[in-house]
This record gives structure tokens, C-alpha cells and sequence, in this order.
């Protein structure tokens, strides 16, 4: 995996929470919430914002959950949830931040026979704070497999987490076909079932191939930030 495509996979990441937040944000006009409470409050409080950031931020700083729920009359658990979420956004934001308008992209990148590799010691790889000794290929660099699988499945739970507090304070319908289950699938499954192992904690590596300071070479020529 190549400088640029890190560099999308945090763009693409950070845009999902705003397209999560338009998803949530046009449901809400119409929904009815289960307590009666709240349901009064919702119907006189303003519209939800389309930028996920607007929800958890207010004068660029962040908001715990009383504020969150006072401000768009969100009902507790789901003022919790974007709360809980916010410091992950906010993190990812910061990295996207300085791939967009910071032109410092992800820094080098380390091509060895084992996988590609960076250097945990230099943003946005410092940010991450599960390193285990079985992920670094020498004394200064890990495999930056660990931190894809972070962002990934992150991003994914945060969807999941924010849905289903979400379904849990609303007024739901009848189910359509009750005991149907779907599964979905997709190109991109095998991948994200990669990032998962990973994320749980398999080997990161390609192989077994122990490394060499020979086999080392850099991606990227642009010094680290």
C-alpha cells in the first residue's frame, strides 16, 4: 500500500461520519421518539446539523454528552453515543486535516519483504497507542497494518454504535418479515475480514521471512513530519 492510498482511506474514513450524520439527521425529522418527554422536546428543538462536527463540537471544542443533549434535545444514550465517538473523529479529522490542507500526508512509508512499514515514533501512526511487540519489524519500524485495521474497523463500529443507539430511542415499525435475516457481501469483504484478524490481533506480516536492513526501501523521499 502506496503513500496516497493511506492518505484516501483517512479522507474516505473522516467523510463517513458526515454522510453517517446526513443519514441520521434526515430520519430524525420524521421520527417519533419512544419516551413522551422527549418526544415534546425534540419536536421544538432545531434541526440536526449535516457536519458530524457541528454535533460534537462548539467553538471548535469538544461538547460531553449533557451538552450534546441539551443543545439538540437528543435523548441521553444517543447524546452519549456522540459524545463516546467524538474523540476517534476528532483524531481522525486532525489526520485528515494534514493530508488535505497541510500537505504533509502520512510521512514515509517502508517497503520490505515482510509488508510496508512505518515509523510509530512520527504522526499519524504515534496517535495510535496499541503497538505490540509482535508488530515492529525492527527497533524503529512497525508494520502499518495495525493501525489500517484500527481506522477501519473504528470507523465501521462508530456507524454501528451511533445506528443502534439510535433505533433504540425511536418509534420503530412492525417488522416487515420477522426472523428474516440478510447478509451482505461485497469485493471489498476479504479485506475487511483481513483488517478484523488484525485488529483482534494476528500476525500483520506478509510472512515469516525474518527482515534484513538490506531489504528496506522507502516509498516516499519527503521527510517525515
Amino acid at each position: 500500500m502506496h503513500p496516497p492510498e493511506l492518505e484516501y482511506l483517512v479522507i474516505l474514513a473522516r467523510t463517513v461520519f458526515d454522510s453517517l450524520q446526513e443519514i441520521v439527521r434526515i430520519i430524525w425529522k420524521t421520527t417519533r421518539l419512544l419516551d413522551s418527554d422527549a418526544e415534546q422536546r425534540h419536536r421544538e428543538a432545531a434541526s440536526l446539523p449535516k457536519s458530524f462536527a457541528d454535533v460534537v463540537l462548539r467553538d471548535n471544542k469538544p461538547q460531553n454528552a449533557d451538552e450534546i443533549g441539551e443543545r439538540y434535545a437528543l435523548p441521553p444514550v444517543l447524546a452519549q453515543q456522540y459524545a463516546s465517538i467524538a474523540p476517534f473523529f476528532l483524531e481522525l479529522r486532525k489526520v485528515r486535516d494534514r493530508v488535505i490542507h497541510g500537505g504533509s500526508g502520512v510521512g514515509l512509508i517502508y517497503d520490505t519483504e515482510r509488508g510496508f512499514c512505518a515509523n510509530p515514533k512520527f504522526p499519524p501512526f504515534s496517535s495510535f497507542s496499541s503497538w505490540q511487540q509482535g508488530h515492529y519489524y525492527n527497533d524503529n519500524l512497525v508494520s502499518i497494518m495495525p493501525w489500517v485495521g484500527d481506522v477501519i474497523l473504528r470507523t465501521i463500529d462508530a456507524c454501528n454504535s451511533l445506528m443502534t443507539a439510535f433505533a433504540s430511542v425511536i418509534l420503530l415499525p412492525p417488522e416487515i418479515a420477522p426472523g428474516y435475516h440478510i447478509y451482505v457481501r461485497g469485493p471489498h469483504t476479504d479485506a475487511v475480514v483481513q483488517a478484523l484478524d488484525i485488529y483482534k490481533g494476528a500476525s500483520p506480516w506478509w510472512g515469516d521471512i525474518e527482515p534484513t536492513s538490506e531489504s528496506v526501501q522507502t516509498l516516499e523521499s519527503d521527510p517525515a513530519p
